[in-house]
């Protein structure tokens, strides 16, 4: 049995990570000391000072005494270009860890991993905090957009199609400081930006929306993970627009929800339809964070690891 006292997090440098702050939080209660790789300030601690050096993947080649639990995690595949081809180097030069952590089995089974190391699932989880016991929030913007902002995403691109179909509705966008972004708003009157804001701050602005945007592509490797924003959205009570992804249309079907999706080819009827379109938000509250993090907890204590 080993019980663990001090847990070092190193997130990657470009993804959007929430769970990093909800494991801070959730640790941090049980009286496990968690610092975060990049922030910590703690009179030059050793990284062998902690029990669980617990890495979001990305390149993995940390090396741990053996005393030290190394623990990788994989939310997400690689994106593009050469999507395939990274997952496969990374799979190959990764150092070997104690434990690994995949959001699903699909991710697991993509990377075909065939050593003995012990694994787990772990879904994306919602904040308690999007889940309003009362909406008295202004509605300020018609549409949000809530994440990463990037080329392989073509999220500026659909923002514009959304500005296109509703020229003179207000679409917020939230998750990135670029000047890419900055440039883009300047050149719209209807498109406003507030950067990339604390996790805490993401429910606040949401609810100053109407709709919630789902619009990352249905392609490899987004079409593989749950989008955390679309659970966010449903659970601060948004009407959902989406893309036809598979995780939009599972949600719909398993949680009870009626989505309005987009095509390039339905702008017209889009426009003309939504005051009617009879949406309907699902219940995600099997989501929580808390629910979620209670079973981590456990899937450690049967691999003999007491958090």
């Amino acid at each position: 049995m080993k019980k663990i006292e001090k847990i070092l997090i190193i997130p990657t440098k470009t993804a959007l990570l929430p769970e990093v702050d909800v494991y801070k939080r959730f640790f941090s209660a049980r009286n496990i000391d968690v610092d975060v790789a990049g922030e910590r300030n703690k009179n030059n601690v050793s990284q062998n000072e902690y029990s669980i050096i617990w890495q979001f993947m990305g390149i993995g080649l940390h090396s741990v005494n053996s005393d030290q639990i190394l623990v990788h995690e994989y939310q997400s595949l690689s994106t593009p270009p050469f999507s395939r081809a990274k997952n496969q180097i990374k799979k190959v030069i990764n150092r070997k860890p104690s434990i690994r952590i995949f959001q699903n089995r699909f991710i697991a089974d993509t990377l075909k991993f065939k050593d003995n190391v012990s694994s787990f699932f772990r879904p994306m989880g919602i904040d308690t905090s999007f889940f309003p016991k009362k909406d008295v929030s202004l509605k300020k913007y018609d549409f949000v957009y809530s994440g990463a902002i990037n080329s392989s995403r073509n999220v500026l691109e659909n923002i514009d199609l959304i500005s296109e179909i509703f020229p003179q509705k207000k679409i917020l966008l939230i998750g990135s400081n670029s000047n890419e972004v900055a440039k883009y708003v300047a050149s719209h009157h209807n498109i406003y930006s507030v950067g990339k804001v604390q996790y805490s701050e993401v429910p606040r602005y949401l609810r100053q929306a109407e709709y919630g945007l789902n619009i990352v592509p249905n392609i490899f490797p987004y079409s593989t993970q749950m989008s955390t924003k679309l659970l966010e959205y449903c659970a601060v009570g948004l009407k959902i627009i989406s893309f036809p992804t598979d995780d939009a249309m599972s949600l719909e079907k398993i949680y009870g929800g009626k989505f309005l999706y987009l095509d390039r080819q339905n702008r017209n009827s889009i426009a003309k339809g939504i005051a009617k379109y009879p949406f309907k938000t699902p219940d995600v509250s099997s989501f929580l964070w808390e629910r979620i993090m209670n079973q981590v907890v456990e899937n450690f204590r049967i691999h003999g690891i007491y958090l």
